[in-house]
């Protein structure tokens, strides 16, 4: 039907991938706070299991390599 259009984005998957993950605590920084209601009212509304969510300010670390994308890369060379 045409009655709802909804589009897969991050605060309709993200609840759902932690969830079938069997994710226990789901760790993201403060500007994804607001987002915390619809990530559980989906899960809510499927009946899927509810990990717990805390928001936390973001570390910086000057010289040192925290990013996944840079770490992949050093972990793919065999550094």
């Amino acid at each position: 039907g045409d009655g709802w259009c909804i589009y897969p984005n991050y605060d309709f998957t993200h609840g759902i991938c932690d969830s079938l993950e069997r994710i226990d605590y789901s760790i993201c920084t403060l500007e994804f706070e607001t987002r915390r209601e619809p990530y559980y009212w989906i899960l809510w509304a499927l009946e899927m299991f509810r990990p717990k969510v805390y928001e936390m300010s973001r570390l910086n670390i000057q010289y040192t390599v925290l990013s996944k994308r840079r770490l992949l890369k050093l972990v793919n060379k065999k550094f």
